[in-house]
Parts: C-alpha cells; structure tokens; sequence
C-alpha cells in the first residue's frame, strides 16, 4: 500500500506526483521528510492542520481562528489600522473584473493572528510579513 501518496511513475521524478485532497490528509500521512525540507519548525502537531496539495505545498488548519476572532478581522477592513491596497500587477482592465480586495495591517492590531502562525510554523513574528487581509 503506498498511502495517500503514491509514488510518482517517472522514474526520475524527485517529488511526490502531484496530489489534490480537497477533505485533506493528516500530515503524519506525507512522505517522511517532505514537510521538514519545506517548514522545518512547523508544529506538525497542531491541532486541525491538514496537508490538501504536495506541489505547490498547500496546508490548512481548521478552526484556526474562532467565529468572534474572524469577525474582530473583518472589521479591521473599516478601521484605521488596515490599508486597502490596489494591486500594480494588473491592467485597468483586468483590474476592473478582479472581485478580491486586499488590506494590510500592522502585526500590533492582530496579536492573536501573528501569534498563532508563529505557534505553527515556529518562525518569530519579527520574521513574518505584514498580515494580509483578503475578501
């Protein structure tokens, strides 16, 4: 049985064939070492953390912010310490059909944000970038 993740067929493949899992795997069920060459100080224990995609690398927590700690984040959008951004990287009229808007915000006005990811991923908030806030 080769897990979750079969080995590739190529045989001078050097990764794991892509694999898409929408319900997600438990990290223990990642190829030995993949996670550690990637976020060698991430907490593979933490509690709800889900590997969905090997390559790119996509991981998700559940419940990794409460309703009331999602809510306190969205009403950041209409304060002063979030700032609304308009991305250079697209054209007026790309730009005009896009219907994500972004903020940023300083780690001070998400301390529970910026401390959890540290938590995660065992990398020191000074180390992290400014927190993005997306809808």
């Amino acid at each position: 049985n080769a897990g979750i993740f079969p080995p590739p067929d190529r045989r001078d493949a050097v990764r794991v064939a892509k694999k898409h899992l929408p319900a997600g795997a438990a990290v223990g069920k990642a190829p030995p070492g993949f996670l550690d060459s990637f976020m060698p100080d991430l907490d593979a224990g933490f509690p709800g953390l889900r590997v969905l995609h090997l390559d790119p690398l996509v991981l998700t927590v559940d419940d990794f912010l409460s309703a009331e700690e999602c809510e306190a984040l969205k009403d950041l959008t209409h304060s002063d310490t979030a700032f609304k951004v308009q991305s250079a990287t697209f054209s007026q009229l790309t730009a005009s059909a896009r219907t994500s808007t972004t903020w940023y915000t300083y780690h001070t006005a998400v301390p529970t944000l910026v401390g959890r990811v540290a938590e995660l991923t065992g990398i020191g908030p000074d180390c992290l970038e400014e927190p993005q806030l997306v809808r």
